[in-house]
């Protein structure tokens, strides 16, 4: 007779080895099935984490399942990836070489491992690596204008995310196209016409005016990385502005009968860039202290004479000769 103490342990043993005679018999088609009991003496893990293929980012949240090495439609587990792209199968049969493989699903983007193995008590690490496709396409300019000079150039980026919003690892191809308006007017060209991306999903071109003189008031660049990817954008053209701004100062305060003040002296710089690109920064120092970036209107309080400097830069890189003009205060 068994002792009590001992039944549940001979019970277990007689249900392994029940197991374990039935699945190594020829005929055995009942599939191995990863339970949520705790693991016996046969089983073993797998785990790893799900990764982009080419940028190794993670995955967070991807599907992730455990099938049978030669028929996907086996299904031995199924879970999803964590916030660090981790995952875990606990409890799996163990299988020889090649009976296991995984699958991971992040949107429409799928990935598998090579077939594999799980030996009894393995734990087994495999990093599932899914191609992500394209999804979205941004496109920017090194700047905002091109100058109708025959000679400008500018650089054209444009940047292949996926699904996520993170970049997609290079070699997808990108294809640019520049166009004029008025339609018809010469605008310039796009070198190269096609390029791909790089493994920080970016593809780069250079935008080339070709143009005369007011050929074209602006231009269209457009990109394309296929499956109805496109962006574009409106650069500018702008004639050439060789011509620096011009800076002019305002004094007001109370006058003396000499061309002074005797008051303090409230002081305004206004600079211009007629027909230019514009002004870009104006600055001024007083007496020998160094220049200062002109922001707003400044006073004077100092009694006698102070020199006032002043100049500006325009947005073509033209610098106005300072200029300056002597403020002087006697007050009462």
């Amino acid at each position: 007779m068994v002792p009590p103490a001992m039944k549940p342990s001979l019970v277990k043993l007689f249900l392994i080895i029940l197991m374990a005679s039935a699945c190594c018999a020829p005929a055995c088609s009942v599939p191995p099935v990863i339970v949520t009991a705790g693991p016996t003496i046969f089983e073993g893990s797998v785990q790893g984490h799900v990764l982009a293929a080419g940028t190794n980012a993670s995955i967070p949240g991807a599907k992730v399942w455990l099938v049978n090495a030669t028929r996907d439609n086996t299904i031995y587990g199924a879970t999803a990836a964590d916030s660090g792209g981790h995952f875990y199968f606990i409890n799996v049969p163990p299988l020889g070489p090649g009976a296991y493989r995984l699958k991971a699903q992040k949107d429409s983007n799928t990935g598998f491992t090579t077939p594999f193995g799980v030996a009894s008590l393995e734990n087994r690490t495999v990093d599932v690596y899914v191609r992500m496709m394209p999804a979205a396409i941004g496109i920017e300019a090194s700047r905002s204008y091109v100058v109708a000079d025959g000679r400008d150039h500018m650089g054209i980026t444009v940047l292949v995310n996926d699904s996520m919003g993170r970049p997609v690892a290079g070699g997808y191809p990108v294809t640019f196209r520049a166009a004029g308006h008025p339609a018809g007017s010469l605008f310039g060209s796009i070198v190269p016409e096609s390029a791909v991306t790089g493994m920080d999903g970016r593809a780069t071109a250079e935008y080339v005016w070709v143009g005369e003189t007011g050929a074209a008031s602006h231009v269209i660049i457009e990109a394309s990385a296929g499956a109805g990817l496109n962006a574009s954008l409106v650069v500018d053209i702008r004639l050439p502005d060789t011509t620096p701004p011009a800076t002019t100062l305002k004094a007001a305060g109370e006058p003396d009968n000499v061309g002074g003040f005797i008051s303090d002296v409230t002081v305004t710089l206004d600079a211009s860039d007629h027909g230019g690109w514009g002004v870009n920064e104006t600055f001024y120092r007083t007496g020998d202290s160094g220049w200062a970036r002109y922001t707003g209107p400044f006073t004077i309080s100092a009694e006698g004479g102070t020199t006032v400097y002043y100049y500006s830069t325009d947005k073509a890189g033209n610098v106005e000769t300072p200029k300056s003009r002597a403020i002087v205060i006697h007050k009462k």
